[in-house]
């Protein structure tokens, strides 16, 4: 018992007293001892979360996307093509995105506002 300790299966809980006795019905209260130490009288707790089906679901979704990505010489020519069109023509367009901030960043630096629609006599004037 004294071995499972750290690695936290089962816990070391206190029952606290309470001042005023709980309902009946309603479940007791325990807390965590600060000094995890094998005593034969104490209460223990098993922390245990149990599978979850989330957890199931994403393990089968994951071998299943693994398996389609290494079989993909076996992929019709139709589909192995529409890859190829995607693996070039996401990376262009984040190219695109990153030099249309790079004219952004032109003009806000370099020309400072001069590209603005405004002329030169709307500007208002300080006096």
């Amino acid at each position: 018992m004294v071995k499972l300790l750290p690695f936290a299966f089962f816990l070391r809980t206190d029952r606290p007293v309470p001042a005023v006795p709980p309902p009946p019905g309603t479940p007791k209260t325990l807390n965590l001892a600060p000094q995890q130490s094998f005593d034969p009288l104490s209460y223990y707790t098993w922390f245990y979360d149990g599978s979850s089906l989330y957890t199931m679901l994403g393990g089968t979704a994951m071998v299943v996307i693994m398996l389609a990505g290494v079989m993909s010489p076996l992929w019709p020519i139709q589909l192995r093509i529409g890859v190829w069109y995607l693996s070039i023509g996401v990376p262009c367009l984040v190219g695109l995105f990153i030099a249309l901030a790079i004219v952004r960043l032109i003009d806000i630096l370099v020309l400072d506002g001069r590209l603005d629609e405004e002329g030169d006599l709307d500007l208002p004037q300080l006096v």
